[in-house]
């Protein structure tokens, strides 16, 4: 069976993509491995003078080890803060109000709208006399990037909630329900209806 062919406009959006996503990589490698003043960085000299040195000078730099772990402690507070704060919105927007999914969803996607300078900009100037540890620490950067992680993390979230049935997380257990049951020769439960089970039957019918 012969395979079908790729039309060609595909192949044109793949190479579209391919140098969208080239062309910064190759500008950037050259502006930092190239000992080559910017204003002659150009097609004459694209294979010249190409070296590592400048790597290895930021990585001996005695700066470069607190500003590492500055990076490496912000990002991971970020990280907590956004997980304690979207996983239980996520998992109680789809096991209690799934209507209001699509609420939450826009309001998490609001950093797109709102510019990353005039969040900083707004929020400086509305703690600095409330808060004035806050704005001039660096861990008053964590709820700022937090904000700016919202969109991305509450649609990672969302897809694996909407994969998993949360409603089992609602549910009570068949096995325990099904021994209550048994014992009492009624059901405990007035959430969710149950009927007695019959003799010789393996589950529990709801």
């Amino acid at each position: 069976m012969r395979k079908p062919r790729v039309p060609f406009w595909e192949w044109c959006v793949v190479a579209a993509c391919a140098v969208f996503f080239v062309v910064p990589m190759l500008t950037m490698a050259r502006f930092a491995l190239q000992r080559v003043p910017v204003v002659l960085l150009g097609r004459d000299t694209i294979f010249s003078r190409w070296t590592l040195k400048g790597v290895v000078s930021t990585l001996t730099d005695e700066k470069f080890r607190p500003a590492m772990l500055l990076s490496l402690r912000l990002g991971i507070l970020t990280v907590i803060l956004v997980l304690l704060l979207m996983v239980p919105t996520v998992l109680w927007v789809h096991i209690s109000t799934p209507r209001w999914r699509a609420a939450v969803e826009i309001m998490s996607m609001l950093p797109y709208v709102v510019p990353p300078i005039a969040l900083v900009v707004g929020v400086s100037g509305a703690f600095r006399d409330s808060f004035p540890w806050l704005v001039a620490s660096n861990n008053g950067l964590v709820p700022l990037y937090a904000v700016l992680c919202l969109p991305f993390a509450f649609r990672s979230l969302d897809a694996g909630a909407s994969h998993w049935t949360c409603a089992r997380l609602s549910m009570p257990d068949a096995t325990s329900v099904r021994a209550r049951v048994v014992s009492s020769g009624r059901c405990c439960c007035r959430t969710w209806p149950c009927r007695s089970p019959r003799p010789g039957s393996s589950a529990l019918r709801w």
